[in-house]
């Protein structure tokens, strides 16, 4: 898995690492502002440190962990210092300590800028996030609505109800541009109104 990802609203980058994890992957967590050297090993530590604590048996019990298993996650790498010849170089070697790598910027010129070296990205896979439409707006809201509901009982009046309450909700969000129309700020105000 290496990944560049357009962070456009990416806040699923949050829960990324407790995902990893429960599937069985060690990830490390860095922004991309505090990469300041291409040290792969010096940027290993700082991130392990900052993540599991400053025990020294932990930096070298990370290393013992099977290379497929080991992930990093790099936020933000267009905040990086580092001069885009620097970015290449401690790309290619992140490569050579983690199987998986995921990138994530800002804006998707970005992605360009970082990646003009093609042999270098040849694996990765480039992702990103666009705003829903009204049609997958409309499908994510009703299937929060019913989901839960018991079809036995379901009172399909009540539904009707919950649903046209919730999409003129989400609408006047979206409409005044309160919130932008990306899944997780959908998701956002729908709790709140399913706890009312």
């Amino acid at each position: 898995m290496k990944e560049i990802v357009n962070r456009e609203k990416l806040l699923f980058f949050i829960n990324l690492p407790i995902d990893l994890y429960d599937n069985g992957y060690y990830p490390l967590i860095i922004d991309g502002q505090n990469i300041k050297s291409i040290d792969v090993r010096e940027i290993k530590k700082k991130c392990i440190k900052a993540q599991y604590g400053n025990k020294q048996d932990l930096i070298s019990k990370y290393s013992k962990i099977d290379k497929s298993k080991r992930v990093i996650l790099i936020d933000n790498f267009d905040n990086s210092p580092i001069n885009k010849e620097s970015k290449e170089k401690l790309i290619d070697k992140l490569c050579n300590h983690f199987e998986n790598i995921v990138i994530s910027v800002k804006e998707a010129n970005e992605v360009h800028q970082i990646t003009e070296s093609e042999k270098l990205y040849a694996d990765f896979r480039h992702f990103k996030i666009i705003p829903l439409g009204y049609l997958k707006r409309d499908e994510l809201i009703d299937k929060w609505i019913r989901l839960g509901q018991d079809e036995l009982t379901m009172q399909e009046g009540e539904i009707v109800r919950k649903l046209k309450i919730t999409f003129d909700t989400v609408s006047n969000l979206l409409g005044e541009q309160l919130i932008p129309a990306y899944p997780f700020f959908i998701l956002t105000p729908l709790q709140s109104l399913d706890s009312q």
